[in-house]
């Protein structure tokens, strides 16, 4: 399937992370699913809500896409504060989802719109 595939820098142009458009589909939904990862000593500087930022600015303006899709496990909240930070919404789970070794995880579903175009 189609990806667009970005890294995360530093302001000094260090690698710190990455960020990724997955799955994408165009056609009739023009959608991609929203991945992204940021090096543990980066975190909670702001890099992850900027980077998911920008990409959702290419996503619309120069990938043409209508919605991303983006997901997190329950436990995970410093991604789902970064979600919310860029306006994405909550649109519901799926119930033990993963098992990491231990325990069965949910995982905590959002979406957001990029256009609201009407066609007609």
């Amino acid at each position: 399937s189609k990806g667009f595939f970005y890294l995360v820098l530093d302001k000094d142009n260090h690698i710190i992370g990455r960020i990724n458009l997955l799955d994408v589909e165009y056609g009739f939904y023009k959608k991609a699913n929203l991945d992204y990862k940021i090096g543990k000593r980066h975190q909670n500087k702001g890099y992850g809500s900027k980077a998911v930022k920008l990409v959702l600015d290419m996503a619309k303006n120069i990938h043409n896409l209508h919605r991303i899709e983006a997901s997190t496990f329950f436990k995970n909240k410093p991604s789902q504060i970064i979600l919310i930070k860029n306006d994405f919404d909550f649109v519901g789970k799926y119930s033990k989802y993963y098992f990491n070794g231990e325990e069965w995880e949910d995982k905590l579903l959002f979406e957001k719109i990029l256009d609201w175009l009407i066609y007609g």
